[in-house]
């Protein structure tokens, strides 16, 4: 999954592998093709810097994990130099990947242990047959065994680390602005699962809000989670539980948290199912500043504005049919079942599929 810093350029589809694109005066202008597939995670800087983990030949692994990292500068042409193409340090398992300035952030597993760590992109140009990183500091965990750090969100200079592999699932927050350069631990916490066996599927952040979209099958049965949390204290605020079946919910319902509590202690429970669509299942969520698009299996977009709106309200579901409205939607010929990747470009989500097609959301004119 791509993520954006900053940044008006992106990747769509292109074969097998994809095709580097900017917004320029109200149009997509196509650039070169790159050997990087879009289902691998990418991160693209406002120095128009490109990250990417990658398999063998810049395609996702078949099962084998990514351990190669790729980086590249585009210039004005929109054309592509490659910087290193390295694999990862043995024992190291690439899973998420983040750009800011000249430091490039790589999450992941070493040794089957969570890992985070920080590459100085100055000090890897200088085409040294190995990468070496400095590693994040992270907390001692009781179970560590099989865990790793499965996703990264990039907020100003903050960079928050999703360690999401086996339960407790743990949420990290990083202040890149150390006094002594380095990025420093600023808070750590657990995400408290909604039921058993459940996997955080994508992450968004933007203004004072963090928005996890999570799945998870129990006896309970089978359920997409989405929970908002408000980024500055970490605290949840309010979750939405889509019941599923046949690719389709059956009935919403809305927690609200005590948001003034220590702990995630429930305020309220209720039905949300006037709030959405019939059948509406969220795939996705993405962040244009305080707005967030939740993308449905079916082909519909929702947005959440979140502007203004107190975390004492959302828990107590205030106004919520004035904040969660229709988005209208155009471009992708097979709709949202084939979406591959959605990102925030130019105050809009530019979102595309396996064919490369590509829809705008938000406005009323593509950009």
């Amino acid at each position: 999954m791509q993520r954006l810093n900053n940044t008006d350029v992106f990747l769509r589809p292109d074969g097998t592998g994809s095709r580097i694109c900017q917004v320029r005066n109200g149009l997509i202008a196509n650039g070169a093709h790159v050997r990087i597939s879009p289902a691998c995670p990418i991160s693209i800087s406002s120095d128009g810097i490109i990250a990417a983990l990658t398999g063998e030949d810049g395609r996702p692994p078949n099962g084998g994990g990514l351990h190669h990292l790729w980086l590249a500068r585009v210039d004005e042409n929109l054309n592509a130099r490659v910087l290193l193409v390295r694999s990862l340090p043995n024992g190291l398992v690439g899973r998420s990947v983040a750009v800011e300035g000249q430091r490039v952030f790589v999450g992941g597993s070493y040794h089957r242990e969570a890992w985070l760590g920080e590459l100085d992109l100055r000090a890897a140009a200088k085409k040294a047959p190995a990468i070496i990183f400095k590693d994040l500091p992270k907390p001692p965990q009781k179970e560590s065994d099989g865990k790793a750090v499965n996703d990264l969100l990039l907020l100003g200079r903050r960079l928050f680390a999703i360690d999401d592999i086996m339960l407790p699932n743990i949420l990290l927050t990083y202040d890149l602005v150390g006094s002594d350069g380095r990025s420093v631990l600023a808070h750590c916490q657990e995400i408290p699962p909604h039921q058993s066996g459940e996997h955080i599927l994508h992450g968004a952040i933007g203004g004072k809000w963090l928005a996890l979209l999570s799945g998870s099958m129990g006896r309970e049965g089978s359920f997409r989670h989405l929970s908002l949390y408000h980024a500055n204290t970490g605290r949840k605020v309010v979750s939405f539980h889509f019941e599923v079946e046949d690719g389709q919910s059956l009935s919403v319902q809305t927690t609200g948290y005590m948001v003034d509590s220590p702990m995630h202690r429930v305020r309220s429970m209720r039905s949300a199912d006037q709030l959405f669509p019939v059948g509406f299942l969220p795939v996705q969520v993405v962040a244009v500043g305080s707005l967030f698009y939740l993308l449905g299996a079916r082909g519909e977009v929702l947005r959440l504005d979140l502007g203004g709106l107190t975390p004492t309200q959302a828990a107590a579901g205030e106004g919520s049919e004035r904040w969660i409205s229709w988005e209208p939607t155009t471009g992708l010929t097979d709709g949202i079942v084939s979406l591959l990747v959605a990102l925030p470009v130019c105050g809009r989500v530019v979102a595309s599929n396996v064919q490369g097609d590509v829809m705008v959301i938000g406005g009323t004119e593509a950009p």
